[in-house]
């Protein structure tokens, strides 16, 4: 099943893009934050719009490693909102994972977030520091299991935390090793210095504004297009009553 609501996902785009336009003169750091939390809100979309047994798409996105280096180069708070904003707002627009879920990681990473940038300082190795906020927030979920007990009896929830462990750890350090600079260092240095990642952003609105305008249009010919049909067979519908009254009036002279 998939499922997604683009109408939800143009206004946040606009507005987080909006955002950034008007925070760039004033604060860089600050434009870039918003740049960032448009990129992890677009790489969440698969995972939120494809159901089981894809579940391996919602390990994919951004939001991990995005709000793990916004915690280290801007502050914890700054990553932690970064972390509750790209796991609750995507699922409103989607169909997937649990509510339940996702209540437990708009709690659990930005908590982490607070933590994170003390384990850096210690590590001072991103890829490190990646697999070990992984590992936290899977600690965080095998917590709450208890609080929340769910996903079947605790072999079967068991059963599922180390596959989903196993991979997620997998996928965020690739994303730290082949990444995590990169990504750190345009968070140090500002938008200024990443115009080609501010313009896939731009791309990315303007094929969204484009598509759901287009879906729009195509709304509204389909509508007009049934209005006019309603209205060519009501017109018939009258023209043959007409005829039936005329033809009963004929039977009635002749009688």
């Amino acid at each position: 099943m998939i499922g997604i609501h683009w109408g939800l996902i143009r206004i946040v785009t606009n507005a987080l893009y909006i955002g950034m336009i008007i925070l760039f003169p004033f604060s860089p750091v600050a434009a870039t934050i918003m740049l960032f939390a448009l990129i992890a809100f677009w790489s969440r979309l698969p995972g939120i719009a494809i159901a089981t047994p894809l579940w391996v798409l919602y390990m994919l996105d951004f939001v991990d490693l995005f709000s793990m280096l916004i915690a280290i180069n801007v502050g914890g708070v700054a990553g932690g909102l970064v972390a509750a904003f790209c796991n609750f707002i995507p699922r409103i627009a989607g169909i997937t994972p649990p509510w339940s879920d996702v209540v437990k990681d708009t709690i659990i990473q930005p908590i982490i977030c607070l933590f994170i940038p003390f384990v850096y300082a210690f590590v001072q190795d991103i890829t490190v520091c990646m697999v070990i906020y992984t590992l936290l927030r899977q600690v965080g979920f095998f917590i709450a299991h208890f609080v929340y007990p769910e996903h079947g009896s605790f072999p079967q929830f068991l059963v599922i935390f180390i596959s989903y462990t196993s991979t997620q750890t997998f996928v965020n350090f690739l994303y730290g090793k082949y990444f995590g600079s990169f990504f750190d260092g345009l968070l140090s240095s500002g938008i200024h210095f990443n115009m080609w990642l501010f313009t896939s952003a731009t791309i990315l609105m303007l094929m969204l504004n484009g598509m759901t305008t287009k879906r729009s249009m195509k709304y509204l010919i389909r509508l007009f297009r049934k209005r006019k049909k309603i209205k060519i067979k009501s017109k018939e519908k009258v023209s043959i009553d007409h005829s039936e009254l005329s033809r009963l009036n004929e039977i009635k002279d002749m009688i």
